[in-house]
């Protein structure tokens, strides 16, 4: 004989109209859906490793008459999605680092999902700020119309990263992809890369080191002699056959008397 073959239970003068044993209902009516979580019985904190959350569950809420049997949780007002069954930490991962995210929880039993707790804000793990492994470099030739290369170097942090052009410090205006073509406006100046790193922890810039002076699109030698020497310096691209030598470069050449 248990509880359910007694038409009345009193507890004192007071009748007794459900009683539990454990999760089970042993005296009442037909089980329902679980209660809604208290705040108190779980909390949120940001993983260990980007793009993770921990969800800690340190109590039941009531069962509804039927065995909680697991819990799902939503992020913002997205679907309910496992979470696991009872109390400890429950682990999500794939989210997105960095972003400030809502979490609401609910419990399972037999019968179905019970109400939604209120929502927990919480930050998603994320990365530190980038840090640059290499520098920034450019290739190329340091002449108007020729072509140079940025490298971006290697940054910490997995970052999104952007590209500035300068002349002679300066940004130059509209000039942030991965290569630049000096203009006429860029001669004798010279030119470097900025790269800035960015990512949910913050950002961080470095610069190449600078190339030039630019030299001009065309250009002369000039020649000097005496005592058995003849000197050519270069004013921009060199001109004369089987010359070698950029803007401002000397080549010394000795012969006989």
């Amino acid at each position: 004989m248990g509880f359910r073959d007694y038409v009345r239970v009193y507890l004192g003068d007071r009748i007794v109209d459900t009683a539990y044993r454990g999760a089970f209902r042993v005296l009442g009516g037909e089980a329902v859906v679980p209660g809604m979580p208290s705040a108190a019985a779980w909390s949120v904190t940001a993983g260990e490793n980007p793009g993770e959350v921990h969800v800690i569950l340190s109590a039941l809420p009531a069962s509804g008459g039927a065995p909680v049997t697991d819990f799902v949780y939503g992020i913002d007002a997205g679907e309910a999605l496992p979470l696991g069954a009872g109390p400890g930490l429950h682990l999500l991962t794939g989210l997105e680092p960095g972003a400030t995210i809502q979490i609401r929880i609910a419990a399972v039993n037999a019968v179905g999902q019970g109400p939604w707790s209120a929502a927990k804000t919480v930050t998603v793990a994320h990365d530190a700020a980038p840090v640059a492994q290499s520098a920034p470099v450019i290739g190329g030739t340091a002449k108007v119309g020729a072509t140079l290369f940025a490298s971006a170097g290697e940054w910490s942090g997995n970052p999104a990263i952007t590209l500035q052009w300068l002349r002679d410090g300066v940004a130059i205006v509209g000039a942030t992809g991965a290569t630049y073509v000096p203009a006429a406006t860029d001669e004798g100046a010279m030119v470097a890369v900025r790269v800035t790193a960015t990512n949910a922890g913050g950002s961080a810039s470095a610069t190449s080191p600078a190339l030039g002076p630019v030299i001009a699109a065309g250009g002369g030698l000039a020649a000097t002699g005496g005592d058995g020497q003849i000197t050519i310096t270069g004013f921009g691209a060199p001109s004369a056959p089987g010359a070698t030598g950029g803007s401002g470069q000397i080549i010394l050449i000795e012969y006989g008397a």
